[in-house]
């Protein structure tokens, strides 16, 4: 009886707490800090647009990734002034293997399906590397990520890039025209605890962490009259598991994250995995040291400056987020129909969603931004629900 008693005293904390937090099934607007619904722009006003997907590296194989096929159709539009941006993580579970691997193929078939948009729809591409692409943070990564990079350049096609390459973190500098700078890092070597390229084992320049933070911060500063955008595969900050943030399903159906069908109840049991998370017990949550770290040195340079859009993948949603000293942080990790996750609420976010879809950002010649949250309805629609004006 004291155990019964027990046990349903924790079930009404868990789901008062979860309600507490918020839990995020449906779209979040926040209506009080932008308006969102701005009409589109004209071609001829648009100097770049970027297209923004992360986590693309698990497409459906039964047809054409609903994501990936309406990204396509998306940079078909105008091809000449599109580049198409991979965040990160575009080949799960663990990156592309050595050639004697029997994973290598469909590996390989995996990454094809993202160069794909680029060859059909003659946009530029650039693939970011992600933790997944790096061994899963696994003893392996540099080798794995180096796999990737060498694969992409031999496709010897000017138009896709991997970058930063052969595990290097960057910074890697784009100059646009006079409209904007794209400054790429590689965030997992920030993470990684195995080996990885340094100053001594690479031809990497910059290869320490003061290095790499001082060129970012000389790459900035040197940006003139350009938009800076810094692209990468880790968020600054987000309102999802990687952020410590899980639903009362973590909670007490734990082994769904595993399989989707193991809807087994597992109080108190269950808890334990958010409690881990929460106590940093993984390099790739906000609450680690390693994270925290990077972080803070890479806040420490956004901090200064203004109208600095930071763009990530990692989490496998779409948020927009207010920055530092009013800098906008986007994520975009939501590149296939396959994931599933969890979001809160937060007087920071503009607007939030667990919709598989990708962003738009359009620059425009006038000098403002329209940034646009595309989403893949149930239908395998193509929605635009969301867009602002920067």
């Amino acid at each position: 009886m004291v155990f019964r008693n027990c046990y349903l005293l924790y079930l009404i904390l868990l789901i008062t707490f979860s309600l507490f937090l918020g839990c995020s099934t449906q779209p979040y607007f926040n209506r009080s800090l932008t308006a969102y619904n701005v009409p589109p722009t004209e071609d001829e006003q648009i100097a770049v647009r970027l297209l923004l997907i992360g986590d693309a590296g698990n497409p459906s194989f039964v047809k054409q990734e609903p994501v990936l096929r309406e990204l396509q159709k998306t940079a078909e539009q105008i091809p000449d002034k599109t580049l198409v941006m991979f965040l990160g993580d575009n080949i799960y579970p663990a990156g592309l293997s050595n050639f004697e691997s029997p994973a290598r193929k469909k590996e390989e078939r995996k990454l094809n399906e993202q160069i794909n948009v680029m060859k059909q729809s003659n946009a530029r591409g650039i693939f970011l590397p992600g933790n997944h692409d790096w061994d899963k943070f696994g003893k392996d990564g540099w080798q794995k990520v180096k796999n990737q990079s060498a694969y992409i350049k031999s496709l010897s096609d000017p138009k896709i890039k991997f970058l930063p390459e052969d595990g290097c973190p960057g910074p890697e500098v784009i100059d646009i025209g006079g409209y904007l700078r794209i400054i790429i890092l590689d965030t997992q070597w920030f993470l990684h605890k195995y080996e990885k390229p340094n100053e001594n084992n690479s031809d990497c320049f910059p290869a320490s962490v003061d290095l790499v933070i001082d060129s970012l911060d000389r790459s900035i500063s040197s940006a003139g009259n350009k938009q800076v955008l810094i692209a990468a595969h880790h968020p600054l900050e987000t309102f999802g598991s990687h952020g410590g943030y899980f639903s009362f399903r973590a909670h007490m159906f734990p082994l769904t994250y595993f399989n989707k069908y193991l809807w087994i109840p597992l109080p108190i049991i269950g808890s334990l995995y958010p409690l881990a998370r929460n106590l940093g017990v993984t390099e790739q949550d906000m609450s680690s040291s390693y994270y925290k770290v990077m972080k803070s040195r890479i806040e420490s340079l956004i901090k200064k400056h203004a109208n600095i859009i930071y763009v990530s993948g990692h989490e496998h949603s779409l948020q927009v987020i207010n920055g530092l000293n009013e800098n906008l942080y986007l994520i975009s990790g939501s590149g296939t129909s396959y994931h599933r996750e969890y979001l809160t609420n937060s007087e920071r976010l503009t607007f939030s969603d667990v919709k598989p879809g990708f962003m738009q950002l359009d620059y425009l010649k006038n000098g403002s931004i329209r940034i646009a949250v595309k989403v893949v309805n149930e239908n395998d629609e193509l929605h635009e629900l969301f867009s602002m004006i920067k």
